[in-house]
C-alpha cells in the first residue's frame, strides 16, 4: 500500500461520522422545477443543461458517500465478527481519533501491537475500497 492510498483511507475513517450523517440526510434530488419551457429563451447557454449537470453532480457525491461509509462499515463488520477487540481498535484509533498512547491504554495492547492492527485495518480497507471501485 502506498502513502497516499494510506493517508486517504485514514481520512476516510476519520470522516466517518460525519458521512455517515451526510449520507443518512434525505435531501432532495436537485430538479428544475417553475421553468416555462414553452416560452422563448431571452439568454442563456443552450450548450449546458444546469438541471442535468447539478443532478448528476449530487449522484455522484451521493455515490462517493456511500463507498466510503461502506468501506468503514465493512472493515468495522469484519474485525467485530473476528473478534480480539480490534473493532474496539478501530472506533478509538481511527473514528473517535485517539492517539498511539491512548489506543494503547484503552485497549490493552503494546505500542507494536497498535502499528500491526493499524497496518492490517488499513490493508482490510484497501481490499474492500478496491472491491467497491473506489480506487
Amino acid at each position: 500500500m502506498n502513502k497516499e492510498r494510506e493517508k486517504l483511507l485514514s481520512i476516510i475513517f476519520h470522516q466517518h461520522k460525519f458521512n455517515k450523517k451526510e449520507l443518512a440526510q434525505d435531501y432532495n434530488i436537485p430538479a428544475p422545477s417553475g421553468i416555462a419551457y414553452d416560452k422563448i429563451r431571452v439568454k442563456g447557454d443552450l450548450s449546458k443543461n444546469v438541471p442535468l449537470e447539478m443532478t448528476v453532480e449530487y449522484i455522484s457525491k451521493r455515490e462517493e458517500l456511500f463507498k466510503k461509509v461502506f468501506i468503514v462499515e465493512e472493515v468495522l463488520n469484519w474485525f467485530k465478527l473476528e473478534g480480539h477487540g480490534r473493532d474496539r481498535f478501530i472506533q478509538l484509533f481511527f473514528i473517535n481519533g485517539a492517539s498511539w498512547t491512548k489506543a494503547e491504554i484503552m485497549c490493552n495492547i503494546s505500542c507494536s501491537t497498535v502499528a500491526l492492527w493499524r497496518r492490517e485495518v488499513l490493508e482490510k480497507a484497501e481490499i474492500v475500497a478496491k472491491w467497491v471501485d473506489f480506487f
